[in-house]
């Protein structure tokens, strides 16, 4: 199935394909796709935060490489920090760091209240942003699929998940 939306700046799209099962209103595969490299992350929940389309677009089709559940899409600050008020369960985040001139500082301190890690995604030189939050990552765009993979793998190894 294949369903586009377009809503603040961001197309939704969803595919399902094979056998799956219904899971607190998530859709799971049954069993990891033995083709993945990161079997570790299938079945992650991962917020993502970004305002570019296509580049949400790309996430998504990373994450669903890596047999991750997107747990919630957000194109602005306000729709991060409306959907993130609704989702209870996020293993992982993915954020941008620039949503149209606003700074996603506030939902990164909201995740950092929850104990999520996150993912800062940027085209920035921003050192400061790993001083000001230690247990995040950092990617500058552009990023290959594997450096998104390891740092998510990273985030699994040294516990910080849920």
């Amino acid at each position: 199935m294949f369903v586009l939306e377009r809503s603040d700046f961001i197309a939704r799209r969803t595919i399902r394909c094979g056998p799956a099962v219904h899971d607190s209103g998530r859709w799971l595969s049954e069993e990891p796709m033995p083709s993945s490299p990161y079997p570790g992350l299938y079945g992650l929940q991962v917020f993502v935060v970004e305002d570019e389309a296509l580049v949400a677009m790309l996430l998504e089709d990373m994450l669903a490489d890596f047999g991750c559940v997107i747990a919630g899409i957000a194109g602005t600050l306000r729709d991060a920090q409306t959907q993130l008020s609704a989702i209870s369960m996020i293993d992982a985040a993915i954020l941008d760091v620039n949503l149209g001139g606003e700074f996603i500082f506030p939902v990164a301190d909201l995740l950092a209240e929850r104990g999520v890690p996150f993912v800062f995604s940027t085209a920035y030189a921003t050192p400061e942003l790993l001083e000001r939050y230690p247990r995040s990552k950092l990617l500058r765009k552009p990023y290959a699929a594997d450096a998104l993979a390891r740092a998510l793998t990273e985030f699994l190894g040294s516990g910080s998940t849920h």
